[in-house]
């Protein structure tokens, strides 16, 4: 008997054409990786607004969790599932992993829905040392998309963003980063922003859970009010043209076992799945 994720059966590794992967590096990821695969079994793939399965052309292979002893040795990993065509969806604990896995990436933009810029020069406290590396006030969760820009022209749209510095901020307009903030979302010119964006692109997306507004999605290790709400998240996926070639969701808290912050993300996580455009043409 097959298991499930995202409501739907699994299938063998050659049927498929999603390769889940979970990212085991800190204390607890284990927990984490554990809690998102538990509630998305309950996920109802059918979506009465779009009066469809969502999921009826994605066929899911879950390869498990991966045991890295250096964050770096992800790209490796990602590029074998690259290489067979097929599409990886990462789950990781912490946001640091989308720095190298977007060296596999290397030509296609980068969609990330974030509460945070993730621009900081340096950054450390307590929860983010779980997701850090090197020099850890360099390299971490808070500093992920800074690294990866300097000397990078790579095109990147940031959505939902509502907490950063000033310092942060002028970086965004040096490096011409894209960003739309979660008060701007329901602002329909912001759709036209986001087209233009992907329209005839390949797309990488990374989900930072902590875009969603707590009262929806409150298990993240950085909550911050006035976040973006399941009907705006329809909005922004139905809107997303090009091709989503690559996924990951990350910074899901396991301080709890957490029924609406799962089912939460496994929503917003079939939505995402049911615009892999290549699966449709």
């Amino acid at each position: 008997m097959r298991f499930k994720l995202f409501g739907v059966d699994c299938f063998e590794k050659d049927e498929a054409n999603v390769i889940v992967l979970g990212l085991d590096y800190t204390k607890d990821s284990k927990k984490v990786l554990k809690n998102l695969r538990k509630w998305s079994t309950f996920t109802e793939p059918f979506d009465l607004l779009e009066k469809k399965n969502l999921l009826e052309n994605v066929r899911i292979h879950d390869i498990g969790d991966v045991r890295l002893e250096e964050i770096e040795e992800v790209v490796g990993v990602v590029k074998e599932i690259r290489d067979t065509g097929k599409v990886p969806l990462i789950i990781s604990r912490g946001h640091l992993p989308t720095l190298f896995i977007s060296r596999v990436f290397k030509e296609e933009k980068l969609l990330v829905f974030d509460a945070h810029a993730d621009c900081k020069d340096r950054y450390m406290d307590e929860i983010i040392k779980l997701d850090s590396c090197r020099d850890r006030e360099k390299f971490n969760g808070a500093t992920w998309l800074r690294r990866l820009m300097e000397g990078s022209r790579k095109e990147v749209l940031v959505m939902g963003v509502r907490s950063l510095d000033q310092d942060e901020l002028s970086f965004l307009r040096e490096k011409e980063i894209k960003f739309i903030s979660s008060f701007e979302i329901k602002n329909d010119r912001v759709f036209e922003t986001l087209k233009e964006f992907s329209k005839r692109s390949r797309i990488y997306v990374s989900l930072d859970v902590d875009v969603f507004d707590p009262s929806i999605c409150p298990s993240v290790d950085y909550p911050e009010p006035e976040g973006i709400l399941m009907e705006d998240f329809r909005r922004i996926v139905r809107n997303l043209e090009g091709e989503i070639v690559g996924l990951d969701v990350c910074c899901f808290n396991a301080a709890k076992e957490d029924r609406l912050t799962g089912f939460t993300v496994s929503k917003a996580l079939s939505l995402l799945l049911s615009r892999l455009k290549n699966f449709y043409q």
